[in-house]
């Protein structure tokens, strides 16, 4: 995939719709978000050790974000949300929207790393044996 190739994948991701509120799979069923493909979004993943996502378990974003912040520096938190593409004020946006704006942050980061990629590394042909 050349870097033009990438760019229009990027923006196809970033301009693709979504619907309902809510963010853990629990909590959005119970919220009324059942469709799989809603629930699943790539926007909607997070990188959690396997027991913080056990205690958040079924918590909004809204409850469970500020129990996490206490755990990091100002600096530190913002930075990780930022590499995270988290939108500012995420956990207190509805879902529909989160996946949104997350999703344009995520295609930004994409295309800052394409743009900080060496040409040369882009545009090179895989060595066929």
């Amino acid at each position: 995939m050349n870097a033009v190739e990438i760019e229009e994948a990027v923006s196809v991701l970033a301009d693709q719709p979504f619907d309902r509120d809510g963010f853990p799979k629990a909590y959005l069923e119970r919220s009324g978000v059942t469709e799989r493909r809603t629930i699943n979004q790539m926007a909607n993943y997070a990188l959690l050790e396997w027991p913080d996502n056990l205690e958040i378990s079924d918590e909004e974003p809204a409850s469970y974000v500020p129990k996490v912040d206490e755990r990091f520096n100002q600096e530190d938190w913002m930075k990780m949300q930022e590499l995270h593409a988290l939108p500012a004020n995420w956990h207190m946006m509805p879902y529909a929207d989160f996946l949104e704006a997350r999703r344009k942050s995520m295609a930004g980061i994409i295309r800052r790393g394409c743009r900080n990629t060496p040409r040369r590394l882009v545009h090179r042909q895989p060595v066929l044996n």
